[in-house]
């Protein structure tokens, strides 16, 4: 019973507009009630301030509705406890199995994935999605590789992902079939090894990083 009052409370301090929802029907009761008239707690006795209440309350809670609508709340990270524990930072790796823990089970539409991601400003590969373990609180993404040559810098990050990030990802792993495609033909045309398809350099908002580490490639 604690519990669920706790998450109740929880989503109400993460969202604005069900706090706006909820004290618009508050004072909405209030305007209609009188007040709090129980031992006189909180009596709204005069006409006039009732229906300022009312209206106030009616204001608020379509504000509420409104910015609900407008307003998409994206999971947090640090809710989810989920870590890297494999490899750590600094480790010598070239492809290498990663290994985590987490707290709770993903929220729904999410997916976990792993990334790398290059030195500098920020840019990203997707290189596995884990696989979760809720009954042990575990996750895993086997064969992850992190390229590059001997005494390169990269970080692995693990995110989860919800469906914007899912149609991006999508799109770029399309994206690199067909310029893998390419260039295998201009090999075979030309002996020119081309380049790589360019990494992501922008995430979508419901791309969220919940941890990484720093690695050299061995």
């Amino acid at each position: 019973m604690a519990e669920g009052k706790e998450e109740l409370l929880s989503k109400l301090i993460d969202s604005v507009p069900v706090l706006l929802i909820v004290l618009g029907a508050v004072l909405l009761a209030l305007g209609l009630a009188g007040g709090v008239t129980y031992n006189q707690w909180f009596p709204i006795s005069e006409i006039g301030a009732r229906i300022a209440a009312g209206v106030a309350g009616i204001a608020v809670f379509l504000l509420g509705v409104s910015r609900s609508k407008a307003q998409v709340v994206l999971p947090k990270a640090k809710k989810y406890g989920i870590k890297i524990d494999h490899p750590r930072d600094s480790d010598v790796v070239d492809v290498v199995d990663v290994r985590g823990s987490i707290g709770k089970p993903l929220p729904e539409g999410y997916t976990l994935k792993i990334f790398r991601i290059y030195p500098g400003p920020d840019s990203y590969i997707p290189i596995a999605d884990a696989r979760v373990h809720v009954e042990t609180g575990k996750w895993e993404a086997e064969r992850c590789d992190i390229g590059g040559k001997a005494g390169d810098k990269r970080s692995i990050g693990v995110y989860l992902v919800g469906p914007n990030g899912t149609a991006l990802l999508h799109y770029y792993e399309i994206a690199r079939r067909v310029h893998r495609s390419t260039m295998d033909e201009l090999r075979k045309a030309t002996g020119d090894e081309g380049s790589y398809l360019p990494p992501i350099e922008k995430r979508t908002p419901d791309m969220i990083e919940c941890h990484r580490v720093s690695v050299l490639r061995k």
